[in-house]
């Protein structure tokens, strides 16, 4: 199966009964200062000129993604109303945590009890409580 570089989910480095999570997950969100990252699809070519408008307007540095139509931005909560006045994003979601090398499991059953522990992990995150 295909490794995803794109970012799923977002939290700290432990399952809820302790477990660690898998190798490769990074946290998304800063709660210290209140900050929640932003992924946003956009027409392709246009990532640059969309990375200059969310500079422009909100005032923050664009990760363009590697994959064609993507970039992604950290910003306060209190500023997510202001990301749907933007005019050059089509589609916009909440990181809630990155796997860079994620290791698909060999059957399917395998991956739906991996995903399905995840979901169990970040219930109740504050990254969940941003949309």
């Amino acid at each position: 199966m295909q490794e995803s570089s794109d970012p799923v989910m977002n939290s700290q480095n432990a399952n809820t009964d302790g477990k660690p999570a898998p190798e490769g997950a990074d946290c998304c969100l800063n709660q210290e200062e209140n900050l929640v990252t932003i992924g946003a699809t956009v027409p392709t070519g246009f990532e640059y000129t969309a990375s200059d408008e969310v500079k422009e307007k909100l005032g923050v540095k664009c990760r363009v993604s590697k994959d064609r139509g993507r970039i992604y931005f950290d910003i306060p909560v209190d500023v997510l109303p202001q990301v749907h006045q933007l005019r050059s994003l089509d589609n916009l979601f909440v990181v809630v945590q990155e796997f860079l090398h994620y290791h698909f499991e060999e059957t399917k059953v395998c991956v739906f009890l991996t995903f399905h522990l995840f979901i169990w992990h970040f219930r109740g995150k504050k990254s969940l409580n941003t949309v």
